[in-house]
């Protein structure tokens, strides 16, 4: 059986978000990066400050130039985590 090639990391990079108040559920976050393509996998570090009511998942690429990431608010209320800002480091495998 042939061995499966390595995939390739076409782009790293980080950014921000500040939730602030952030009701029960889930959103889409995004940022723009002109390396992602359509179909892009992505890898996702977060701040080890961010509370453990938000969970923020990698979102397969769908569309070129965007990451996306889904953050959930876990809690099962409405949750304010204030002026903060969290950083979030992805990279894209292709």
């Amino acid at each position: 059986m042939a061995r499966p090639s390595a995939s390739v990391v076409p782009t790293t990079g980080s950014f921000t978000i500040t939730p602030g108040l952030v009701s029960a559920g889930c959103t889409l976050a995004t940022h723009p990066d002109a390396q992602v393509a359509a179909n892009d996998r992505t890898v996702l570090n977060v701040d080890e400050t961010l509370p453990w009511q938000l969970l923020v998942q990698p979102v397969n690429a769908t569309t070129d130039d965007v990451v996306k990431v889904r953050v959930c608010n876990i809690s099962g209320t409405d949750f304010d985590a204030g002026p903060a800002t969290y950083t979030l480091n992805y990279g894209a495998i292709r």
